[in-house]
């Protein structure tokens, strides 16, 4: 039996039985796994309010030759987040970005450098005031980690994004470009550091447009991607 003791981000739980939970959990040390959490299911256990999505935590856990699912036999919490899990907004954000997360991570899939920029980027979110721009960010960004970050151009011509390249191209096509405003404004993110692009002022018809285009991109970018469908919730709060 292997002992491992890794920082953790929860993603998401489902019931497992009367008094467990199954914990969907993004480790440094083993990826992406799955882990069966006793006592966590009891209205009064202090491990179901930890595991909420995007709490940053330390785990320790037990794992057995030829099972899928791990054990939990300690949890705590590694750093306090006063404000992601009570601001709707942030809340919405921690919603829609934990799916994204869930639905593109591989499983087992060991990368230090993807763990800590989300690590990081939970802790910027918490943070800042303005979040307006935060998921847009945030996934253009992933996107490097996953190998197909966005590839500019220094063709003057090339004013439409390609969805299935991952290239700037001079030719609209239908479901497979996104249009010179949306495609202009993700070279603009792409190109910035963190603090420019929260405080960018854009308008909620073109950040939907480039929410919606960037959804596309990952469902072009990753075989067999289940939809996402948060982002229609995180689109009204952000929106009123």
């Amino acid at each position: 039996m292997d002992q491992i003791s890794t920082k953790a981000i929860p993603l998401h739980t489902i019931k497992y039985s009367d008094s467990a939970l199954i914990a969907r959990l993004f480790t440094r040390e083993c990826g992406l796994v799955g882990v069966i959490v006793r006592g966590g299911n009891s209205k009064r256990s202090n491990k179901r309010r930890l595991l909420a999505p995007f709490s940053l935590l330390h785990a320790n856990l037990s794992a057995k030759s030829g099972r899928d699912l791990m054990s939990l036999t300690d949890l705590a919490l590694e750093l306090p987040l006063p404000h992601i899990h009570s601001q709707l907004a942030k809340s919405s954000l921690v919603m829609f970005l934990s799916e994204v997360l869930l639905k593109t991570l591989e499983e087992h899939y060991v990368n230090h450098a993807l763990f800590d920029f989300v690590w990081d980027a939970i802790q910027a979110l918490d943070q800042v005031d303005k979040t307006s721009n935060f998921h847009l960010w945030f996934l253009i960004k992933l996107s490097e980690f996953y190998g197909f970050a966005p590839h500019p151009s220094e063709r003057t011509s090339a004013v439409y994004f390609d969805l299935v390249s991952g290239e700037f191209c001079d030719r609209f096509r239908e479901k497979e470009t996104a249009n010179v405003a949306t495609s202009a404004l993700l070279a603009t993110i792409a190109g910035m550091k963190f603090d420019r692009a929260i405080d960018l002022k854009i308008s909620n018809s073109e950040r939907k447009a480039l929410l919606d285009a960037l959804i596309s991109y990952y469902g072009f970018q990753i075989s067999g991607l289940k939809e996402i469908n948060s982002h229609h919730i995180l689109e009204t709060v952000l929106n009123d």
